[in-house]
């Protein structure tokens, strides 16, 4: 009788022992799992930045096209890129002063 009683004893610790490492991997994973969907929703606000940029450039680049043809808008843009001036308009330049003084 009391191989009997030690063989169940035997057989609850093994039962124990299997619950006890079954439950540390699942928390394990578990913990993995939180930390890796953390990295996923960064990775996910950085993209929808790039995504609000991408499609901010894009609208710029499409108002540039659409006005590429009106001569108003050629004007436009070589007065603010190129800093042409028309005829009679007076040019003003602002130099910025460097630490040293120098220009």
């Amino acid at each position: 009788m009391s191989i009997l009683r030690c063989a169940r004893d035997v057989a609850n610790l093994w039962v124990i022992l299997f619950v006890s490492v079954a439950t540390t991997l699942y928390f394990r994973a578990s913990r993995e799992t939180e930390r890796v969907k953390g990295v996923l929703r960064e990775e996910i606000r950085l993209l929808e930045e790039e995504i609000r940029e991408a499609v901010a450039t894009r609208e710029s680049l499409l108002f540039r096209l659409a006005g590429e043809g009106d001569p108003e808008w050629t004007a436009l843009v070589l007065k603010e890129k190129l800093g042409v001036v028309e005829e009679g308009e007076t040019k003003v330049l602002f130099l910025r002063k460097t630490p040293c003084g120098l220009r």
